[in-house]
């Protein structure tokens, strides 16, 4: 089997509705009847492994609304003016709208630790998606043919893709403002990037650029999270600053 093929385990289960493999490739895509082993045989279990991913991913985001909501009816009872509660309400109500329409996750104070659980939940499912795929193509190594087995890896590599769940407009220092598109899987503009970004409960936001002239061998953006989320401020190990607007959608 070609190793590259697990390799992109590392990849998230994304699917979105029902699954139609006939859809993906074509007809043709499955293996014809009389081959080494019937499309059903491996259908079925590809099915099931995307259905079961997509319940688990509704799951997790079921439990980020519900945080919405918690949020929402602490409000009123919070020690803060009228007009501070009615900004919060605003925040909350703006954030919940993004996450539902867009899946943009909270940046907010009120939800910056929900947020963080969120994305625990989110690659757990994930992991145990791809863990479950990457068996499935173990069991049939030996019972496709070479042209069924590569059929079936294209099919995974078709399924197993992050999300966006942000972007920001960002800079540091005296270097271009650029947009930094976050993934779920906590890399930075591309699934496989070797930049990563890390979301604290404590309200910070971190970007880490490998770069062999930097302290440690990685630039790091540290900073701190607006309270409405909309913004970051920080700076790197030279202090040079790092800012931040997230870019709605």
């Amino acid at each position: 089997m070609n190793q590259s093929f697990l390799n992109t385990m590392v990849l998230l289960l994304m699917v979105s509705g029902g699954l139609k493999l006939e859809s993906l490739f074509g007809n043709d895509a499955l293996p014809a009847e009389g081959n080494s082993l019937e499309a059903s045989a491996y259908a079925k279990e590809v099915e099931k492994i995307a259905e079961d991913h997509k319940t688990s991913r509704q799951a997790a985001a079921s439990k980020l609304n519900n945080q919405f909501d918690a949020a929402l009816k602490r409000v009123p009872k919070a020690k803060m003016s009228a007009e501070q509660k009615l900004r919060a309400q605003e925040v909350l109500r703006a954030e919940q709208k993004r996450f539902q329409e867009h899946g943009v996750i909270p940046f907010s104070q009120a939800l910056c630790s929900s947020s963080v659980k969120y994305l625990q939940e989110f690659n757990k499912c994930d992991l145990l998606a791809q863990n479950k795929f990457a068996e499935l193509i173990l069991k049939l190594d030996d019972r496709l043919t070479e042209a069924e087995l590569t059929k079936l890896k294209q099919l995974g590599d078709g399924l197993l893709k992050p999300v966006v769940v942000a972007r920001w407009s960002h800079q540091t220092g005296a270097n271009p403002r650029g947009t930094v598109t976050l993934l779920s899987n906590g890399r930075i503009g591309a699934a496989d990037s070797p930049n990563h970004w890390i979301l604290l409960t404590t309200g910070r936001i971190q970007f880490r650029w490998p770069n062999a002239a930097a302290p440690g061998g990685v630039w790091i953006d540290d900073s701190v999270l607006s309270p409405d989320g909309l913004e970051f401020k920080g700076k790197n190990q030279h202090n040079s600053a790092a800012l931040g607007t997230l870019i709605l959608p």
